[in-house]
């Protein structure tokens, strides 16, 4: 279905990587196609960017703007001012959950209207209604398993950081390949599944499918890399990953 957005005079609004400035009088476009699209006035640059939300925004912004198969590239930044937010204000914890089911979804735009939610609460030195932003029930049936081995193997690989040093090489490469495996099986089951899905399903509810490729393709090089460079710091993603749709599934 084609995007029609209706632009001011002068207005400007990115698509893709194009900047597309409006003549002197008021015009309609239709846009089809994947390409991410933002009005000037939801664009945020790096110096704009000064609050611990609006750095969140900023980033999520980053990830939105690139290419799907590079877009994960950006998840180290994301989940470590992720870390940074949650530590200043755990209050808010359940509307960041709701941030980073929508990253592990892919879909970012949705994300980046939560955080705008966050910045305008940040700019009026206010909470926000976490019943308003973070309204998922929360249910531990249907997904109880993927649950349990994601959170299983996300302590794994935290108990591999915690002892990077000491594990041998053959030890390392079980733990991130048990881990691999298991995204296998979600990438695999999301496959198999795809024709099965809910055509009704709500707009909020988690859905691992929307993602599941460029997810574990992430995964898949993330593992390599971690062993071939014998870098302890490039499982910090990974076990956020696990954490964050382990309180995903939770919540679906």
């Amino acid at each position: 279905m084609a995007l029609v957005i209706d632009l001011k005079p002068n207005e400007k609004v990115l698509v893709g990587n194009t900047m597309i400035t409006n003549d002197n009088q008021r015009t309609r476009l239709r846009i089809e196609g994947d390409a991410p699209i933002l009005r000037e006035k939801d664009t945020m640059t790096e110096d704009q960017a000064s609050s611990p939300a609006k750095k969140l925004y900023f980033i999520i912004q980053a990830i939105y703007l690139l290419p799907a198969d590079r877009a994960m590239e950006k998840f180290d930044d994301y989940f470590a001012h992720l870390d940074v937010i949650a530590s200043i204000a755990p209050q808010i914890s359940g509307v960041l959950d709701d941030v980073s089911r929508h990253l592990i979804q892919g879909t970012y735009y949705k994300g980046m209207k939560l955080v705008q939610e966050l910045i305008n609460h940040e700019t009026d030195n206010t909470l926000p209604d976490v019943k308003e932003l973070n309204d998922s029930a929360t249910s531990m049936t249907q997904n109880m398993m993927e649950v349990q081995l994601l959170s299983q193997s996300a302590e794994q690989l935290q108990s591999l950081y915690d002892s990077w040093d000491q594990t041998s090489i053959d030890d390392k490469e079980s733990i991130i390949s048990y881990n691999r495996k298991l995204w296998m099986v979600f990438f695999d089951g999301a496959n198999e599944n795809q024709t099965k899905r809910k055509t009704h399903k709500a707009d909020d509810a988690f859905d691992l499918q929307k993602n599941i490729i460029n997810l574990y393709n992430f995964i898949f090089k993330r593992s390599a890399e971690v062993i071939k460079n014998n870098d302890k710091n490039k499982l910090k993603t990974l076990i956020a990953l696990n954490l964050e749709t382990s309180k995903a599934f939770k919540k679906a």
